[in-house]
């Protein structure tokens, strides 16, 4: 219940008020609202003089909430009475709100990868890029996207690591629609990881081709991609959370020349989920 002092001033807001505020009414627009459920139904005046809102203010606001079908007015012995109207109709706007808010998190995602890529530093001959904590990350996975050929890579876990579920799902979509060829070389610890992860009901995005080394001859602890003429390496799995790009045509050219040494001597890896 609203404490009243200070000339009958509205002094705080209870949730009523608060849901109101919430679904995007003004503050007094609240107020106003969160009285009348208080107090049952007032003229205009009393509201005016009651919560300290000017009584302009008042006519305009309760004209607001007519149209909305929050309040009605009702004549009573030649007097005007304003009252909250149905509560279905203030649940509708909640169930709407409620709607919309489930549909940003849908599109956030996507959203969240555009506006890392426009982040993005404008290219140079040869650079090295610095990327650090969770949201390096993130922009280091928009700028594989920008993959022109084939993508090389090794992997000690999935990217839903770092990513999270749903910008993970997102990234993997927008890869999958770039219809780019995908080698991978992981250890055998990586297989299982991404069983596991697609046995607790996730969706496991794989490369076009997976082949696994042993750890005694190669034992991969972080993740390096080779794309265009970048050298992408990233950490996350222990430790501080950073990455490196090296924008270098000639570092990326030997990167691809190892990985092909090193993908003969791993074998075939198929995954079922």
């Amino acid at each position: 219940m609203a404490d009243k002092s200070a000339g009958n001033t509205i002094q705080t807001i209870d949730v009523v008020a608060f849901m109101l505020e919430t679904l995007g009414f003004s503050n007094d627009e609240a107020k106003l609202y969160q009285y009348l459920v208080s107090k049952g139904r007032l003229t205009k005046l009393q509201l005016a003089r009651q919560t300290g809102i000017h009584r302009s203010k008042v006519y305009r606001m309760v004209e607001k909430l007519k149209k909305q079908g929050l309040v009605e007015e009702v004549v009573d012995a030649h007097t005007t009475y304003v009252t909250v109207a149905d509560i279905q109709v203030l649940k509708n706007l909640y169930d709407n709100y409620i709607a919309r808010a489930d549909l940003l998190s849908q599109v956030f995602p996507q959203v969240e990868m555009q506006i890392l890529g426009a982040r993005e530093l404008s290219d140079q001959t040869t650079n090295v890029r610095f990327f650090r904590g969770k949201e390096g990350i993130r922009q280091m996975a928009w700028n594989v996207l920008r993959t022109k050929g084939e993508l090389l890579g090794y992997s000690p876990r999935l990217y839903a690591d770092i990513l999270g579920e749903k910008l993970y799902r997102a990234w993997s979509k927008e890869f999958v629609l770039l219809g780019k060829p995908f080698r991978e070389i992981v250890n055998d610890s990586f297989s299982k990881h991404l069983q596991n992860y697609a046995g607790n009901g996730q969706e496991a995005f794989a490369p076009s081709e997976l082949r696994s080394i042993p750890a005694e001859t190669l034992k991969i602890s972080y993740q390096l991609d080779i794309y265009n003429d970048v050298t992408a390496m990233y950490q996350w799995y222990k430790g501080e959370v950073f990455g490196i790009e090296v924008h270098n045509a000639d570092i990326a050219n030997f990167q691809r020349q190892q990985f092909e040494i090193l993908w003969q001597l791993a074998k075939p890896l198929a995954i079922t989920f």
